[in-house]
Order: C-alpha cells, then structure tokens, then sequence
C-alpha cells in the first residue's frame, strides 16, 4: 500500500470511523502491534478468535465503552474527514496537508479502536472466574463476544450492565466474517 494519501483510503477509513461511532464497533485495526504505547502487552484477546461452540448455540454479547469517552474522538474524526474532504476538493490541495490529516485521522481511530479494547480486556477479566458464564469466541476490537451461559445469567449480564446489548448468536460469525473481508482487501486501490 502507498504511503501517499489518497481521497478513496481516507474515505476507506472514515468509513470504518462512521460505522464504528454508529454501530459502536470498528472492522480496520490499524496497529498490528500486540503492546500498548507504554510496553505493556494488552490483556484482550486475539483479535478474531475463533469461536469454542457453533455462533448459533451462544449469545453475542456487545460491549461498549462510556459514551462520554469516545464522543470527543468521534466528533474529531468528523472534523477531520470534513477538513479533509473540502481540501480534496479545492483546486489547492496539497499532498503535505492532505498526509497530515490523513495521519491524524489514523491516530484518532487508532485511539478509538483502543478504548474498545480496553473495554473487552475490562470485561473478560470481570468474567474470567464466571463459573456460570463462558466467552466462545472474542473479537475484541470490537467489543463483540460470543457467550455461552444459562438464559437467566445472560439477561442478568445485561440488567447488571455487564454487556450493553445481547444480539442472536449467528451476529457474531457476521461480525467476524466482516472483518475478515476488511482484512482481505484494505485498499482496493492497490
């Protein structure tokens, strides 16, 4: 892939960004890297774990950072696309600004898709001596989890606010097949 930015990679990820401030997840991880900025290895899982049990025989769990932490990201990673879209446009673009928002926008989402993974390392740990609950499969970049309990503890996870939403099973294989393919081909361009 090309260094040099270019209108359909930003676009590319300012609609991994617009999708993930929506529907509260991310498909692109833009560090490969296993550590954090300070050394330490992260405590989440893998970042598409396959799943223990068939997706249809468990719960898909979501969880979600407190909003208040990733509004100001998500509002900056609008300005930004906008700034970058309206640059594009002008008959003055220069390739210098153009790079420089286009590194801040990587940044920005790189910051976000850590914040969620803080999140799922936060909720594995409060689940990990669960003897009545059990994490199948884990995408955690995400916040997606595929969980394996009675139905009286799941939907307790969810009154205890331990997840911020349960969806069928099968979302979870969705979910993860999505960001196989955003994997795949991260930019069609090249």
């Amino acid at each position: 892939m090309s260094n040099t930015p270019n209108r359909r990679r930003f676009l590319q990820l300012a609609g991994v960004g617009a999708t993930a401030s929506v529907a509260g997840c991310s498909q692109l991880n833009l560090d490969d890297d296993e550590t954090s900025d300070d050394g330490n290895e992260n405590a989440t899982s893998e970042e598409d774990q396959e799943p223990g049990i068939d997706p249809t025989d468990g719960i898909t769990a979501i969880v979600q950072p407190n909003q208040e932490e990733l509004a100001p990201i998500e509002q900056e990673l609008g300005a930004v696309e906008q700034e970058y879209m309206a640059l594009t446009q002008s008959e003055e673009a220069d390739e210098e600004e153009l790079e420089a928002l286009q590194d801040r926008y990587e940044e920005l989402y790189t910051e976000y898709v850590e914040i969620f993974e803080a999140r799922s390392a936060e909720f594995e740990s409060d689940v990990e001596d669960d003897d009545e609950l059990s994490i199948e499969g884990a995408i955690a970049d995400q916040g997606v989890f595929l969980l394996e309990a009675s139905d009286e503890r799941l939907v307790d996870t969810l009154r205890n606010g331990e997840v911020d939403g349960l969806v069928p099973g099968g979302e979870y294989e969705q979910i993860r097949q999505q960001g196989e393919e955003a994997e795949a081909d991260p930019d069609p361009e090249t």
